[in-house]
């Protein structure tokens, strides 16, 4: 039964067992598993847990670790996902979790020559809850060690394989038993994808024309060439191709957007000015800088959003610059864009060579009174694809036809439509200036005009 998730408030204890009132992220169609009993009322849909206290508190009073024991617990099954609100589920990963263990059931019921089991499936739920945990397998493996869940683990008959299988799922498949339904690497058709895209676009009201509830009805675990890979029924490769749009689109529009990745730029640039000067405690009671934590999982746990505040609220003289930043990132006093250009085939520009172009576009316009220096000014370079750089991530995906569906097949761009792109990414190089009067504005602007046409480069986009 395919049922559509609204919010709804708090729960309610009937009949001995709690009637939880269904949060679930409106942009998820959701299929509940047989277990979950549904009773309809006028205004909202609930489910019962039978015989389960009030999980969803115990989600929110305790962080990520606790989570992972909480889901191994013999009572409880996927249906407690219906009691978080949207807030708890976009912070603990419980959506990629949930499609996670819909794909792998799905996946269960159509190939049961799969021999997929219910282990199989709790390690693949996990792995989707931990996808995004950063430092990903180090954090994975210092959780399960300071929580004392290895013991847990191996109450439910998780062993040291399959503790590997769950970090295969998280970095992507080395073996054939992982499937790639968390991170796939071969083509990037994965359950993290479909949870973002689902989330950002229905955040920023960008329209998203893929249907992940498709590509579960029709997805097969086909071998190839010695490779267990997910395929798809042929006709469902124009919906891949609008799953690969959405992802050049919410790029283009939202993740690499100037002022996001100007936002990021400048508090990336106050953490590195404060580095020398915080100490994060980490193990043993040693204290690290912020650029070390990553080698040091107890201190890494302790690095949050909260650092930001510990900046502005310093009394260290040696913070002032860092300071300085934050408050301009908070006031939107952000450095200026002036101008962004599409670079051409064949001299597209490399990550090598950004930190000198600064001073390349700025040498452009022979002024010995110019404004400007060359830390004046920062170069991105945006990149916008299909996930797979140059190539079409389409040629990586095998599907098969419903007269033959064991056989392995490859469709072609040209048997799909000829109005499909014909290239599969393209690089942007944008100039922001750190000086924002309209004199160093209209300078830098010159100098990128200049620098453009000297790689000949379109005209670029200049004052956006």
């Amino acid at each position: 039964m395919s049922v559509k998730r609204k919010y709804s408030g708090d729960s309610s204890l009937q009949n001995g067992g709690p009637m939880v009132k269904i949060p679930f992220l409106t942009y998820h169609d959701l299929t509940l598993s047989q277990e979950t009993e549904l009773s309809q009322s006028q205004n909202m849909d609930t489910c019962r847990f039978p015989d389960v206290e009030d999980v969803a508190d115990v989600l929110i009073k305790n962080d990520m670790s606790d989570v992972a024991a909480i889901f191994t617990d013999e009572n409880i099954d996927g249906s407690i996902l219906h009691m978080l609100t949207e807030e708890h589920l976009q912070n603990m990963g419980i959506q990629v979790c949930y499609l996670a263990g819909q794909l792998a059931r799905a996946l269960q019921r159509r190939q049961p020559e799969l021999k997929i089991t219910e282990k199989d499936i709790l390690c693949v739920e996990i792995a989707g809850l931990c996808h995004d945990l950063e430092a990903s397998v180090k954090m994975f493996d210092y959780l399960l060690e300071d929580n004392g869940l290895v013991d847990k683990f191996q109450k439910y008959g998780l062993t040291e394989t399959d503790r590997t299988f769950i970090k295969e799922q998280i970095v992507g498949p080395v073996s054939q038993r992982n499937a790639e339904i968390v991170a796939n690497k071969r083509n990037g058709i994965d359950v993290d994808k479909w949870d973002y895209f689902a989330r950002d676009c229905h955040m920023l009201g960008i329209r998203n024309n893929f249907d992940h509830t498709r590509f579960m009805k029709f997805a097969r675990v086909l071998e190839i060439e010695g490779d267990l890979q997910i395929c798809s029924r042929d006709k469902e490769v124009g919906n891949l191709y609008d799953m690969f749009h959405t992802r050049m689109t919410l790029h283009r529009r939202a993740y690499q957007h100037q002022v996001n990745n100007i936002i990021e730029t400048m508090i990336t640039e106050a953490l590195m000015k404060a580095d020398n000067y915080i100490r994060i405690p980490g193990k043993n009671g040693t204290l690290l800088k912020m650029s070390e934590t990553i080698d040091d999982m107890e201190a890494y746990t302790k690095l949050n959003d909260n650092i930001i505040h510990q900046i502005l609220m310093s009394t260290d003289t040696n913070l002032k610059e860092s300071q300085q930043i934050l408050w301009n990132v908070l006031r939107r006093r952000l450095y200026k864009c002036v101008g962004q250009a599409r670079s051409v085939e064949g001299k597209t520009i490399q990550k090598t060579e950004v930190q000198h172009l600064n001073k390349e576009i700025l040498d452009c316009k022979n002024d010995e009174n110019h404004p400007l220096e060359a830390d004046d000014l920062i170069v991105h370079l945006v990149y916008l694809d299909y996930g797979m750089k140059q190539k079409n991530p389409i040629d990586h995906v095998r599907f098969y036809n419903k007269k033959d569906p064991s056989k392995a097949i490859r469709v072609r761009k040209d048997e799909v439509s000829q109005m499909l792109p014909e290239k599969f990414a393209e690089q942007h190089v944008r100039l922001y200036c750190k000086k924002t009067d309209p004199h160093s504005l209209e300078f830098a602007a010159k100098c990128f005009q200049l620098w453009c046409e000297q790689k000949g480069f379109p005209r670029p986009k200049v004052g956006f």
